[in-house]
Order: C-alpha cells, then structure tokens, then sequence
C-alpha cells in the first residue's frame, strides 16, 4: 500500500510538473533542460510500448510456425 502511494505520488508529480512548469512564471525551468526532459520521457514510453509489444510478437511468431 505504502508503495502504490509512493509510485502515485511520483507519477502525479512527473505528469504535472511540465504542465506547472509552462503555466507558472516564478517556476523557471531552463528551455534546454526542458526540452532535453521531454524528449528523455518520450524515450521511456517508446522503450516501455516496446518491450511491452515484444513479448506477444514472439509469441504470435513461434505459434505460427
């Protein structure tokens, strides 16, 4: 339980901060490091979309053989 309110927590934070750090104009984020995090986030769910479709690919590869 202790976990899924960490992972919660985590997941709110890394989904909203982007959205607060455009809208807010005391929060300054540099336009690099912004730019370099939203393309390092974009990676994680190509790599995760990735991994996740490999296993049925496999699986549908060797059941049709």
């Amino acid at each position: 339980m202790c976990l899924a309110v960490i992972v919660l927590a985590a997941s709110i934070f890394g989904a909203g901060f982007p959205v607060a750090a455009m809208k807010l104009p005391w929060l300054k984020v540099p336009s690099k490091a912004f730019f370099m995090c939203k393309h390092f986030g974009t990676g994680v769910l190509v790599a995760t979309a990735f991994v996740h479709v490999r296993l049925p690919c496999l699986v549908s590869s060797f059941l049709l053989r």
